[in-house]
């Protein structure tokens, strides 16, 4: 969900690994937080190795930020992971924002680079 994803954007704390995965889960999380998606395809989207995914999962739930719960068939074959993105201790982790400093403009002015309109 993409106001998940905003939260991901606007933490301060994460790694690189974690906010990729992060980022990868909340494209999946429902209004609450929640998502069933496997390791595969976490790992696809977050552009990491599965046992990448495995060792920065452990670490998230560790801090709090995820809790995890895996999942079986009827038949014992693994089905997708249930998520729950801690969005409240997420949320707590927005920084106070950046000031880029001079030469940034408001997105409403012109931009000129060497003489031309963008």
């Amino acid at each position: 969900m993409i106001q998940h994803m905003n939260l991901v954007f606007q933490a301060v704390g994460l790694s690189v690994g974690e906010g990729g995965f992060q980022m990868a889960c909340c494209n999946h999380t429902d209004d609450r937080g929640y998502a069933l998606v496997s390791v595969g395809e976490l790992a696809d989207e977050a552009h990491m190795a599965a046992v990448n995914v495995r060792a920065i999962r452990h670490r998230l739930v560790l801090r709090g930020l995820l809790a995890t719960k895996e999942r079986f068939s009827l038949d014992g074959a693994r089905i997708a992971d249930l998520y729950r993105v801690n969005l409240e201790v997420l949320a707590s982790m927005k920084g106070a924002g950046t000031e880029f400093g001079q030469g940034c403009t408001d997105a409403s002015e012109q931009y000129v680079v060497q003489g031309e309109a963008l």
